[in-house]
């Protein structure tokens, strides 16, 4: 599939003008790596890297000093340094080496963990015989991570480039190529999949050369245009980027593309309160915004955005309102709690715990359940609004949803993650997306019966958006 062929837009900012101006550290390795053009300054500044994570080194030869993910953290700090060009001869770099090589955060010496493999397939140590094992013992336990509801956001993508790296010393060519069949097959028009991070899906697709991990880089395209910073580059991801859209393809047919237009316009503007504001929710005849700072729902004025109302919020982080059975819902961080509020007097009518939850964000109700977002579980826990008993999860379209805003015919959710609004269904399918409002800085969603409310994080305005024709 050509990308002329399959892509009516290409980028908002031409990749070029980060690629030429930008004085980052990013930019550096994009130079260098994958278009071989380095600025006179890049190399003084790579080198300032390297010795900022090696003045890191303590005196048992570790490089991070995290007291449970030390191991850990000292090989991905060995795979950065063999990306910066690190001599590998090093006396800092022979000494972490021999470390990582018998030790491991969880007590054990053997197999060597993932990351510790990749570091040293990166810098030119893969005939140790400790980097076969290790290889094979992760082919071994591909059920444990080869899955889209494996592991965290990353846990399959981080594996696949392991082995791509280690592929001299144990082919696992089908098996990497079988796993990204399903990634390719699994992702949806907006470029999602379960709960994986889609940026992750891009960065493996950079690092692998095979024909499928091409056709994971285009249907990750509208993730790539959406996600592209002013600058041009795609801020920390922009190595992973640029990999993927150079090494197949894509990067000059997009360059010669019209430029994606707005997937919103602006209908309609009020003014938001000050405030660190975080969610919105509409009680059908109000707006309220949730000020994580003051610890208060405000109720504004649908019309003019006056403030109507400031409610107190009970005690603790409440992470993110919704309105629920004529009641303002709340969910609190820490405890892991839903309530409902009198939103008159404040006063808690209804609790309910999710105790499996973990980082609870916005709420919708939805016919006769509320839906929670989980910021890390990367799903929604539907509870049953009037038996709240164990509540269920449910994966939306997006992977990590923030803001809920419920309509007749499907529940839209800001992500974290993905740079989209997404609306999915009642079993999770993907129903309709577009970018997320304002570059980037929407905090939350709302519906009031008939328009999409949206909240401007960087304007302070709450604005009724619609799709641009």
């Amino acid at each position: 599939m050509a990308a002329e062929q399959a892509f009516e837009y290409g980028f908002r900012y031409d990749p070029m003008d980060f690629v030429r101006n930008s004085d980052t550290l990013q930019a550096a390795l994009v130079r260098r790596h994958v278009f071989h053009m380095p600025n006179p300054g890049d190399e003084a500044l790579v080198q300032a890297r390297i010795e900022e994570i090696l003045a890191e080194q303590g005196e048992d030869g570790l490089l991070s000093d995290d007291e449970n993910h030390r191991v850990q953290f000292t090989a991905q700090a060995l795979s950065q340094l063999a990306e910066l060009g690190v001599d590998p001869q090093r006396p800092e770099i022979v000494r972490a080496v021999e470390v990582v090589l018998h030790r491991s955060d969880d007590g054990g010496a053997d197999p060597l963990g993932i990351y510790t493999v990749r570091a040293l397939c990166l810098l030119g140590r893969g005939n140790l015989p400790e980097v076969k094992a290790g290889l094979e013992a992760l082919v071994a336990r591909e059920g444990d991570w080869n899955g889209p509801y494996e592991g965290c956001p990353w846990t399959p993508v981080e594996h696949l480039t392991t082995l791509w790296h280690g592929r001299d010393v144990v082919d696992a060519t089908d098996l990497i190529g079988s796993a990204l069949s399903w990634i390719r097959d699994g992702l949806n028009d907006a470029g999602c999949l379960s709960y994986k991070d889609p940026w992750g899906f891009v960065g493996v697709a950079g690092a692998v050369d095979l024909p499928v991990a091409r056709e994971i880089a285009e249907r990750e395209v509208p993730i790539i245009l959406r996600g592209q910073q002013e600058d041009g580059g795609w801020g920390d991801r922009s190595l992973g980027t640029f990999r993927a859209l150079v090494k197949h393809g894509l990067f000059e047919p997009l360059r010669a593309l019209p430029p994606l237009p707005p997937d919103w316009r602006v209908v309609r503007e009020i003014p938001a309160p000050d405030g660190r504001l975080e969610t919105l929710t509409y009680d059908g005849q109000r707006l309220w915004v949730n000020d994580r700072d003051g610890s208060e729902a405000i109720a504004v004025s649908a019309a003019d955005g006056s403030v109507l109302r400031r409610l107190k919020l009970p005690e603790g982080i409440c992470a993110g309102i919704g309105w629920w059975d004529g009641g303002l819902g709340v969910t609190q961080h820490d405890d892991k709690l839903l309530l409902r509020l009198d939103a008159e007097t404040g006063e808690v009518t209804r609790t309910v715990p999710i105790e499996r939850g973990e980082w609870l964000n916005g709420l919708a109700q939805v016919d006769g359940e509320v839906w929670v977002a989980d910021g890390f579980m990367g799903c929604v826990w539907r509870v049953d609004a009037q038996e709240p008993g164990d509540p269920q999860t449910l994966v939306l379209a997006g992977p990590i949803p923030m803001d809920l805003a419920a309509t007749p015919d499907g529940v839209w959710h800001t992500d974290i993650f993905a740079p989209l609004i997404i609306k999915s269904d009642d079993e999770g399918t993907l129903l309709d997306w577009g970018e997320r409002p304002f570059d980037g800085q929407c905090a939350g969603i709302a519906w009031d019966g008939e328009n999409l409310w949206a909240l401007d994080g960087g304007s302070k305005r709450i604005c009724i958006i619609e799709k641009a024709e």
